[in-house]
């Protein structure tokens, strides 16, 4: 929702439409995954969440380093991809090595999260 508003021209009615129908879709997807995920036993559900983790790596990876020419994104969104994709690209490694069966790679994963959600995510979003 919010990285689709900041990658349009306006915040206007069509605007807001579309970054809640951009909203409900990726947590459509991200609801199927991470219920495949929940009922799945192992290696399948940590591979769905692996691969849920790897599609919005790709996704913020995209807005911060495709070039502007080929879409229109504010300031704000390129920080915000930035993040984002640093913090999924850490946890594509962690969810790696925990499918691998190293036990690092969970407490890995929820470190990083703890760190990236509990406080770096409230300096990049709210500064």
């Amino acid at each position: 929702g919010i990285a689709v508003l900041l990658c349009q021209r306006g915040v206007g009615r069509i605007g807001q439409r579309r970054a809640l129908l951009w909203g409900f879709i990726s947590g459509t997807y991200s609801a199927t995954f991470l219920f495949i995920t929940l009922v799945s036993d192992e290696p399948v559900n940590l591979i769905s969440w692996l691969f849920l983790e790897s599609s919005w790596t790709i996704f913020y990876g995209l807005i911060w380093l495709l070039p502007e020419r080929f879409f229109f994104r504010r300031p704000a969104a390129i920080i915000l991809a930035r993040f984002w994709t640093i913090l999924r690209v850490m946890s594509v490694i962690s969810i790696g090595l925990a499918v691998e069966g190293e036990d690092f790679g969970f407490c890995m994963y929820f470190v990083c999260e703890a760190i990236g959600f509990g406080l770096l995510k409230n300096f990049v979003i709210y500064y």
